[in-house]
């Protein structure tokens, strides 16, 4: 969107309107002057604006800066509810250690189930292969044998083949959600 020098700083002035009075007439008074400026150099108010680009980026450095340099000492802090621009951070630190135990839990429960996934699958393989190799082994004692052993063992190879993409994609999807929840609880969502 093109704006003209009012309307672009009444964009900044909107989106500025979160910070305090003094700061945010400090931030108006500065580009103010710098359109000022940039007019006696001989530049025009389309090429100004284009130059100062958008006004929301404007109003995020602004707000950005007003954080940064507004130390305040650790009994003055105030709250998430007293000051906005603080991050947001849990409320409840029981809350918080008890997803952090669950997600302490969590964590060997799903190397378990994966473990357990791969041995049954893995087991399948193997068996499969095992039967096989009997039905040859004793390929000359009973065509009955041979067969239901071969019969059983392709059986098993299938079964392990087929829970093979699974157990792998639900493990992988497994620990993922599992890593964004310890995330999420060590930033304090």
């Amino acid at each position: 969107m093109m704006y003209t020098r009012s309307e672009w700083l009444a964009a900044l002035k909107d989106e500025t309107k979160s910070l305090p009075k003094e700061e945010q007439q400090r931030a108006f008074a500065y580009y103010n002057e710098m359109f000022e400026d940039k007019f006696e150099q001989g530049m025009t108010e389309r090429d100004i604006v284009l130059s100062f680009g958008d006004p929301k980026i404007a109003a995020k450095a602004i707000i950005d800066e007003y954080l940064e340099s507004a130390p305040q000492a650790p009994e003055q802090k105030k709250t998430e509810e007293e000051n906005p621009y603080l991050p947001k951070r849990a409320q409840n630190d029981d809350t918080t250690a008890i997803a952090l135990l669950a997600g302490i839990a969590l964590w060997p429960l799903a190397v378990c189930a994966c473990l357990v996934a791969f041995i049954l699958t893995l087991g399948a393989l193997i068996g499969g292969g095992v039967c096989i190799a009997e039905a040859v082994h004793i390929g000359t004692t009973s065509t009955t044998n041979v067969t239901s052993f071969i019969g059983l063992g392709v059986f098993a190879m299938g079964f392990g083949v087929a829970l093979f993409y699974p157990v792998s994609y639900g493990s992988k999807k497994m620990f993922t959600a599992l890593k964004k929840f310890l995330r999420e609880i060590k930033e304090g969502k």
